[in-house]
């Protein structure tokens, strides 16, 4: 079964007429992705599909205690002057295209004041209206898509996370096995064989036991209306659980809108900030350590690089000078012993000049002013000494600018946290939101607790009602022909229920074999769960780790729960042997990264011929995009038009029109 086409006119949020195509003609791109912000209609379009199907039966989101006429009537889009709607669905059903017959079914319904609001459904089977079809599409549609098992197809991805719990996997699980090996049909004539038994049972009683049996009968009978009741208040407080959790999902988005979440943070980030500014207090201490030492001079480069030099030299003048006198006395003496040896007076004249000329050149080398007087070692080391301090004041500098950085961002995740007084009611809100949710947790075990309590009262009753029955022996031809009738209904009720545990108990093994398969494709963790059990008895799922210790749901993340349930979904389906769309509200909403990226590869692709999306920008964007893109046939956005007061479908997902 493949979905073509569907039409909405003047249906919820979109006024006028809207056609949208989901055909696809390559088997490798079963995926129709349809992008939409939360508010613009993802989930009324997913009504419109069940509406579409199953009417009045359609499990519709914002449906709740209505009566169908007056939901019908809520439906009309308020901006339209028509006050006419209808919802069109076409696709295809059979083992192939070539083969496959075209069925399709329009629903509308008008408003008037003076009436009740009333739908006319028209079928067409291959192009032709099928009057037949028309007049019983309601028995008709379940040869397609059985309405007791649609959750296995149409389901929301935020909500199913409930289904990972022992109890709401029971009920699906038992719902989903009855209709897939068509067991509802057993469960109805064992029902019948009850009621003959019954009757040909009293027909062999005494009076006396014929008012005690009145008795039990009308008690069985209150029973189970209160037990249909108590069925009917708990799913009632179901539904009220999925609209607080709705409703806190939104608060949470109002919170991060107001930013209350940012104040459990903002004495974390104060001393963050206080941190920082003792940092650069710190760093500026350092400079001016700095500043104060060397590094100054390296602005005075050229002026200390002469003032070197004129140190050098007056050092090499005082050196020079303390040796002159040790160099006259020398001479003094040189010249004392050339005279011992009776030299010529003017050779010892010449070499006199000589000498004085020598060191008057020597001394003109040295001639030069003193006024530094000081010790040239002062600057030995002190260009390293510059240049080691300048490079740690740059250091200092950089660090600085980082920590002004950091700060300047706390500074503006501190500005964006508001009052107290200004979010007080928000809080309030959630908590009186949460007192709710609390309450209402615990009347649902109150009430799931009754229907326990009603069901073994049930049970304790028949019991009763049995024994009475068993009491009695015929001792008429008539009875004794009536107590064969018995006999043989209670055999055929025992070869029944034999072949109704039998087909359960053998394909239990093959469900919890798929939907362990179905699990290890989604899941991140390695040996998380080993191995699956499911009670023949009551449906309800046992999970096991590697050690074959049982492993509680409530282990499980948030996100491994929403998985769990989609591979019991994934596994029922694939079991039913029906190839049936598959069409998901928000998808990935509460997933992980790795998580969602097992979905996009092995999930998406594989979980039906044709795959419905219904997605909004925070879930399926960036890099998940881009591999889900290989799968995609077609994809939509749903812009709400302010101008146009209504939603409408554009080709291209967020901007992606390829």
């Amino acid at each position: 079964m493949i979905f073509e086409e569907v039409t909405l006119y003047n249906y919820g949020i979109y006024k006028g007429l809207h056609t949208v195509s989901l055909d696809s003609n390559d088997p490798t791109k079963p995926v129709i992705l349809i992008g939409a912000m939360n508010g613009a209609g993802k989930t009324t379009f997913l009504d419109a599909l069940q509406l579409a199907l199953y009417g009045k039966h359609a499990k519709c989101s914002n449906r709740g205690k209505l009566s169908y006429s007056i939901f019908l009537e809520k439906t009309i889009n308020s901006y339209a002057s028509d006050k006419t709607a209808s919802v069109t669905l076409k696709f295809r059903h059979g083992e192939d295209t070539i083969n496959s017959h075209h069925y399709e079914i329009e629903r509308k319904w008008i408003k008037d004041q003076h009436k009740d609001c009333k739908e006319n459904i028209t079928v067409k089977l291959n192009g032709e209206v099928d009057s037949l079809l028309s007049d019983n599409w309601d028995e008709f549609v379940n040869e397609f898509i059985p309405q007791s098992i649609s959750e296995l197809f149409f389901f929301d991805g935020e909500k199913i996370e409930n289904l990972a719990d022992p109890k709401r996997s029971a009920e699906l699980l038992k719902t989903g096995i009855e209709a897939l090996l068509g067991l509802e049909m057993l469960t109805k004539l064992s029902t019948d064989l009850n009621i003959i038994k019954r009757r040909k049972q009293e027909k062999l009683l005494e009076v006396i036991e014929i008012d005690t049996l009145k008795s039990i009968e009308s008690d069985l009978q209150k029973l189970e209306e209160d037990k249909k009741e108590t069925n009917l208040h708990l799913d009632e407080l179901y539904q009220q659980q999925e609209i607080l959790a709705s409703q806190d999902d939104a608060l949470q988005l109002e919170f991060r809108a107001y930013g209350v979440d940012k104040l459990l943070i903002k004495e974390k980030l104060e001393d963050e900030k206080s941190e920082l500014e003792k940092k650069i207090f710190e760093i500026e201490h350092d400079q001016k350590k700095l500043v104060s030492g060397s590094m100054p001079l390296s602005l005075l480069s050229a002026l200390s690089k002469r003032a070197e030099l004129q140190l050098n030299k007056e050092h090499d003048f005082k050196s020079f000078q303390n040796a002159e006198s040790i160099i006259l006395e020398n001479k003094k003496i040189l010249l004392d012993t050339i005279s011992d040896f009776s030299i010529d007076d003017n050779i010892i004249v010449e070499v006199s000049k000589k000498l004085d000329n020598a060191i008057i050149v020597e001394k003109q080398k040295f001639n030069h002013t003193i006024y530094l007087n000081s010790d040239k070692n002062i600057f030995i080391g002190l260009e390293d000494k510059i240049s080691s301090e300048k490079l740690t004041f740059e250091e200092l500098i950089n660090k600085k600018q980082e920590i002004q950085d950091r700060l300047l961002l706390l500074q503006k995740k501190l500005a964006t946290i508001p009052k107290l007084q200004d979010v007080q009611h928000l809080i309030e809100k959630s908590a009186l939101h949460k007192e709710k949710t609390e309450i209402l947790k615990k009347e649902i075990k109150a009430t799931a607790e009754r229907r326990l309590d009603l069901d073994a009262r049930i049970n304790n009753a028949q019991q009763k009602y049995e024994a009475l029955l068993l009491k009695n022996n015929a001792v008429s031809f008539e009875k004794k022909r009536q107590a064969q009738i018995v006999e043989h209904v209670e055999t055929l009720k025992e070869i029944l229920e034999s072949f109704n545990k039998d087909m359960i108990s053998e394909n239990i093994s093959k469900l919890e074999n798929r939907i362990k398969a179905k699990f290890d494709q989604l899941k991140r963790k390695n040996n998380l769960i080993d191995k699956i059990k499911i009670s023949p008895v009551d449906f309800s799922i046992t999970m096991f780790n590697e050690n074959r210790k049982i492993i509680s749901s409530e282990r499980l993340s948030a996100g491994e729960r929403q998985l769990f349930a989609i591979a019991i979904l994934w596994g029922l389906a694939d079991c039913s042997g029906k190839e049936l769309p598959t069409i998901i509200d928000t998808p990935m909403g509460r997933l992980d990264g790795a998580h969602r990226k097992n979905l996009i590869h092995n999930y998406f692709p594989n979980a039906s011929s044709q795959v419905i999306l219904l997605s909004t920008d925070e879930e399926i964007y960036g890099q998940y995009y881009n591999d889900l893109k290989q799968y995609i046939a077609q994809q939509y956005n749903i812009i709400y038009n302010e101008d146009k007061t209504s939603s409408t479908f554009v080709k291209g997902y967020f901007g992606d029109t390829n």
